[in-house]
């Protein structure tokens, strides 16, 4: 089920070191994010190349423990790039974005906080600032709920915030059976942006 994209936030041009310089040195998230880049990246390509950890210090990392976020923005474009090379990166990412509900899911620290409050696509929704703070502790996330339509606002999100956080978003409707429509504002700084999610 493809969902509606919006073509002139994910045919522009991405430039990666932006993001680096303005994620601070302190921002971290889950080992279990950059293990499924990894992993995607091989299930794609059929293995991993080199060039994924171009700029990465590691290669491996234990799922749930906290691992810089920019070496995370690294490595995500490198698979983005590596994987849809035919793409642009930012619909690549976006893409890369989508695959990232199903690993947070399926593991234990995942299940306990996105289905708190029930397993429908509500209740995860009604769960995502609290994931968000456990996988991202420099985040402010906030969601409104209404009838099938759900208000995000992200702040000190920094994992490119308007192309993998627009798939993250998609990903999780998607994983409810819904076709996502997400518009999208991108905000001064690159780490904000307002989301309107319907389904």
């Amino acid at each position: 089920m493809e969902p509606a994209s919006e073509p002139g936030v994910l045919s522009r041009p991405i430039d990666v070191g932006a993001y680096l310089r303005a994620c601070p040195s302190r921002a971290s998230t889950r080992g279990t994010f950059y293990q499924t880049l990894v992993e995607h990246a091989e299930s794609k390509l059929g293995s991993v190349p080199d060039s994924i950890f171009e700029g990465v210090v590691q290669r491996r990392w234990v799922v749930f423990k906290q691992y810089p976020l920019r070496e995370f923005i690294q490595l995500a474009a490198n698979v983005a790039g590596a994987v849809y090379a035919s793409l642009p990166l930012a619909e690549a990412l976006r893409r890369l974005g989508w695959i990232a509900y199903p690993a947070f899911s399926a593991t234990m620290a995942g299940r306990v906080v996105l289905y708190a409050l029930g397993s429908r696509l509500e209740n995860v929704l009604e769960s995502g600032p609290r994931a968000y703070g456990l996988v991202l502790p420099e985040a402010d996330v906030r969601m409104t709920l209404g009838e099938r339509v759900c208000r995000v606002q992200m702040r000190a999100v920094y994992n490119f915030v308007d192309t993998y956080q627009y798939g993250v978003l998609e990903g999780t409707i998607r994983e409810h059976g819904f076709r996502p429509r997400v518009q999208v504002k991108v905000l001064d700084n690159l780490a904000d942006a307002d989301f309107e999610l319907r389904w």
